[in-house]
C-alpha cells in the first residue's frame, strides 16, 4: 500500500467527504450553523458567523455548486446525507432540552 493510500484510509468519513467535495472550513461552519437552525434568517446566520450577508450568499452559491444542488433545502439534505450535519440528532437534543426546562419549571 502506498503512503498516500494509507494516509487516505486513516481519514474519518467526514474528512473524506470534505476533501471529495473540496469544502472549506468556513463552508463547513456555515453548514453546521444552518443545520442547527435552518429557520434562521440570513442576517442572523451572517451575524452568528461574523460575516456579511453578501459573503454568506457567496458561500451558499459555492456550496450549491460543490454539492450539486439548487436550493438551501438541497444543501441541507445533501449535508445530512453526507454526514456533515446531524439534523435529527440536533432536533432530538433540542427536544430533550425543552423537556428538561419543563421538568425544572415544575
Amino acid at each position: 500500500m502506498s503512503y498516500n493510500k494509507k494516509r487516505y484510509s486513516d481519514l474519518s468519513e467526514l474528512d473524506r467527504t470534505v476533501r471529495l467535495y473540496n469544502l472549506t472550513r468556513k463552508e463547513i461552519e456555515i453548514l453546521k450553523s444552518f443545520g442547527a437552525r435552518p429557520d434562521s434568517t440570513d442576517g442572523e446566520l451572517a451575524l452568528e458567523m461574523g460575516i456579511t450577508i453578501a459573503t454568506l450568499y457567496n458561500h451558499f452559491s459555492n456550496l450549491y455548486s460543490k454539492l450539486e444542488v439548487r436550493s438551501r433545502s438541497g444543501v441541507l439534505v445533501k449535508a445530512i446525507e453526507l454526514g456533515i450535519i446531524d439534523f435529527f440528532g440536533s432536533a432530538k437534543a433540542a427536544k430533550q432540552s425543552s423537556k428538561e426546562v419543563e421538568r425544572v419549571a415544575r
